[in-house]
């Protein structure tokens, strides 16, 4: 299992790190169960948590890549 930090300015556990548990969609938001050693296990959408979807994330070696294709199109190299 893993964690995620609650990041949302309102939340009462702002700041805190939470058990991560599942993930779920609930009419159509993607939320996080979390758990909390006092509180219990809660549900909180994921835009409320430094969580990003696994898709949105570049990892280091595929940068220079992005970076590449964007300038050779730029150019005109696929005309």
């Amino acid at each position: 299992m893993g964690s995620a930090e609650v990041i949302h300015p309102f939340h009462p556990l702002r700041g805190q790190r939470c058990v991560f548990l599942k993930a779920r969609c609930v009419s159509g938001v993607e939320t996080l169960s979390l758990r909390d050693a006092h509180r219990g296990s809660f549900a909180i959408p994921r835009d409320w948590t430094e969580c990003t979807r696994p898709e949105a994330q570049a990892s280091a070696t595929s940068l220079p890549l992005l970076i590449k294709a964007f300038a050779y199109n730029q150019s005109g190299g696929d005309r």
